[in-house]
């Protein structure tokens, strides 16, 4: 059986565990769900994975968990994203190139416009440090194309230091992220729970100005769309997508309520009062943001994955007005299990 996209593998999983699968009550391999952990709820057990590695190393492909970052990700879409192959071609397309082969694998190129989500830990075998990255998107995109980078720091917020230009960006939006807002010329908007940072044409337009309202008419995640962005993956799951709050707040889910928050900032080197306006979830709700990418991964018309890595590209207006369609069909799509 070849495997070459989402559907080819999960059927491979399923005809690699039909039996249990069976047990467990799933009747056939459309009940699957992607994002489902099989390990985790008890679908399958260690030895079941390592049993699975080996089929999928006879039939040259291979299951890097060298991929995942801390608890590995045993859904049938995590395990896809840590799937590598045996080509020849990548191998020599690789060698050199540092992640400029991964960029250009995903359809980017000169003149581009990303909104980037990364984790260094991913493509750190093809370059030494995140400012190599940064470089090696702007060798592809170009003096004429945008870079937008998640810049958010709650933390900071809450013990009223929050500085637009010298408070780092939170560790688990990556060291990408990072190195963005640390090049000169960056651009880092204003409401630390829904910052930005971007280089580039447009970066000051979409990032520059004030915005207390978290995904609202004067947010970047807004004012990047119908802009031609691309939603750029790199390491990382959908459920890190924060477009998707914006369709959120749009569609007005019944789950979320509006919360304002109240501190010190600075701006610009000037100290002052700021208020955020968050549309919130309720405390402690299980959201879960990939269900959504299942139909894009199965099908391939509007996602493009990567070879290399776990590495996902998908036109961002797409993205945000599938969400919408979607929440309109079923508010709770996204807190459903």
């Amino acid at each position: 059986m070849e495997i070459k996209n989402i559907g080819e593998f999960k059927n491979f999983v399923w005809e690699f565990f039909r039996i249990k699968f069976l047990d467990n009550g799933f009747s056939d391999s459309k009940k699957l769900e992607l994002n489902k952990s099989l390990l985790g709820d008890g679908l399958i057990d260690s030895l079941d994975l390592l049993n699975l590695a080996v089929a999928l190393q006879e039939n040259s492909v291979y299951l890097d968990i060298s991929l995942s970052e801390g608890e590995i990700d045993t859904s049938i879409l995590g395990l896809f994203s840590m799937l590598k192959f045996d080509d020849d071609e990548v191998e020599e397309r690789v060698e050199g190139d540092g992640i400029k082969h991964i960029l250009t694998d995903l359809g980017i190129q000169s003149g581009d416009n990303l909104l980037l989500h990364s984790s260094f830990v991913a493509i750190s075998s093809f370059v030494e440090t995140p400012k190599d990255a940064v470089n090696n998107i702007f060798d592809v995109i170009g003096e004429q194309g945008t870079l937008l980078v998640p810049a958010v720091n709650i933390e900071e917020f809450k013990r009223g230091k929050f500085d637009t230009e010298n408070s780092p960006i939170e560790g688990k939006y990556g060291a990408i992220s990072e190195q963005v807002r640390k090049t000169p010329g960056a651009i880092r908007s204003i409401n630390p729970f829904d910052s930005v940072c971007g280089i580039g044409p447009v970066a000051e337009m979409i990032c520059g100005g004030y915005n207390d309202r978290c995904y609202g008419e004067e947010s970047p995640w807004r004012k990047a769309l119908n802009q031609n962005f691309k939603l750029v993956m790199i390491g990382v799951d959908f459920y890190y997508a924060s477009v998707v709050h914006v369709a959120e707040l749009d569609s007005k889910v019944p789950y979320r309520k509006w919360m304002d928050f109240k501190n010190n900032i600075i701006h610009k080197d000037v100290k002052m009062d700021f208020t955020v306006k968050l549309y919130a979830s309720e405390m402690g709700l299980e959201r879960h943001y990939d269900k959504v990418c299942d139909e894009f991964l199965e099908s391939g018309d509007m996602l493009k994955k990567s070879k290399y890595i776990k590495g996902y590209v998908i036109d961002l207006d797409y993205m945000y007005n599938y969400f919408m369609t979607k929440l309109k069909e079923n508010p709770y799509m996204f807190v459903s299990s």
